[in-house]
């Protein structure tokens, strides 16, 4: 099963930030260098952090996910973080994200249509949203690996310690128009197929209106999830892309929504970059 694959090789490379609320954050392409006249390249690597300061906020409650802060020390500096749940250190619980997988389907002005209900099945079957067998016990990926970070407790006193999606619930697919100027078709070198580009400073407000219009709750957070369509920072073109998902939190009539966007590209695009559930499985874990 490719998901299991997937979520099992990035098992041991990432720590858990469960929604990571405070950054906005993206999983870019790690592929070989671009060329930019050549449209069937391979996308360069791009990394972004936009900083947020919602400290105000979730000391005045505005934010519906539970959390808990802590610090740590490095080189005689103090870093301070936030992660959805409790604190381990203070023995067994379990916190439950109510999740929705929000499909899109995304209209490219060429009449190019990339439909995201294709994908649903396989996301939702994922070691994600399922049980299964981790070193640190038999449990989701992303609860598997923060269950690790912290074993120190997790092996001792929280035994019982975790940090759960929901059993997913699927919304009714969302069609966005993408507009000539700020989506493009390419085909991928790897695999011949067409796949689609959008400037993530067109598109992040349209999931940002999309957050009010469907009614999310602050505690609840919407993944947003597309068939093979990256984004791109600035003018959608390869030799701008790729960002295969990302994570964020606004303030909005709701409270301090989180969300995610993350693609689920077929096997081999962009050299196997965003393949399945590896997009999500970032946005999900964090360094």
């Amino acid at each position: 099963m490719i998901s299991r694959k997937l979520t099992l090789r990035l098992f041991a490379a990432l720590s858990v930030v469960m929604v990571a609320a405070l950054a906005f954050s993206v999983f870019s392409a790690t592929s070989a260098t671009s060329h930019a006249a050549n449209n069937s390249a391979l996308a360069t690597p791009r990394n972004l952090v936009f900083h947020h300061n919602f400290a105000n906020m979730r000391n005045s409650g505005g934010g519906g996910l539970a959390t808990w802060t802590s610090s740590f020390v490095s080189g005689g500096i103090t870093y301070s973080y936030t992660m959805v749940g409790t604190d381990p250190s203070k023995g067994s619980a379990s916190t439950s994200v109510s999740d929705t997988t929000v499909p899109l389907i995304l209209h490219f002005s060429n009449g190019t249509i990339f439909d995201g209900t294709k994908k649903v099945s396989n996301t939702t079957s994922s070691p994600i949203f399922n049980n299964a067998q981790f070193s640190s016990g038999k449990t989701q990926y992303g609860d598997a690996i923060q269950r690790a970070e912290f074993w120190k407790y997790v092996s001792t006193t929280a035994t019982n310690y975790h940090v759960l999606v929901g059993t997913p619930t699927v919304a009714t697919a969302i069609t966005i128009n993408v507009p000539a100027a700020d989506g493009k078709t390419v085909k991928d070198s790897s695999t011949g197929k067409t796949i689609g580009i959008i400037n993530i400073n067109w598109f992040d407000p349209q999931l940002q209106g999309l957050l009010t219009s469907q009614h999310f709750t602050a505690n609840m957070l919407p993944i947003f999830l597309s068939n093979n369509v990256y984004l791109s920072f600035g003018a959608p073109s390869l030799s701008n892309c790729c960002i295969g998902g990302y994570h964020n939190a606004v303030q909005n009539s709701a409270g301090l929504q989180t969300y995610i966007f993350t693609i689920n590209a077929d096997a081999g695009i962009q050299g196997g970059f965003g393949e399945d559930v590896s997009a999500l499985s970032h946005e999900l874990v964090t360094r």
